[in-house]
């Protein structure tokens, strides 16, 4: 287990980079102070539980993996439709699954080309 929380900051810097977000935004979602979130991200405090939770909501990342960067998190967080989604998944034989990943696979990737090609 991973107990070194310096990496709170490289992790929070990399969010907003990857989400194209910038700190005042998630400091509104997130109900935290720009002061509180400028310190998290410049390493000089770690987040407390309250705002490891609210930032770790906006993000759509563990706790853990914020705090830590431990990836070995066996919990997530899905929403309505993903539960029914899996539900539904999971009364499929192997064959049907396989084939639904594969047109996962096809729609995601016709979808990023989409993205492309409007830029």
């Amino acid at each position: 287990m991973n107990n070194d929380f310096a990496g709170v900051g490289e992790r929070l810097r990399h969010l907003l980079k990857k989400d194209k977000l910038k700190q005042v935004d998630v400091c509104h979602a997130a109900g935290i102070s720009k002061n509180a979130m400028s310190n998290y991200i410049s390493g000089n405090r770690v987040p407390d539980t309250k705002a490891l939770y609210k930032l770790s909501k906006v993000f759509s990342v563990s706790m853990e993996w914020l705090l830590t960067g431990d990836e070995n998190v066996t919990t997530i967080s899905l929403g309505q439709t993903e539960k029914s989604m899996l539900d539904l998944f999971r009364g499929l034989s192997q064959e049907d699954r396989e084939e639904i990943i594969m047109l996962i696979d096809l729609k995601y990737h016709r979808s990023r080309r989409k993205k492309s090609d409007n830029k």
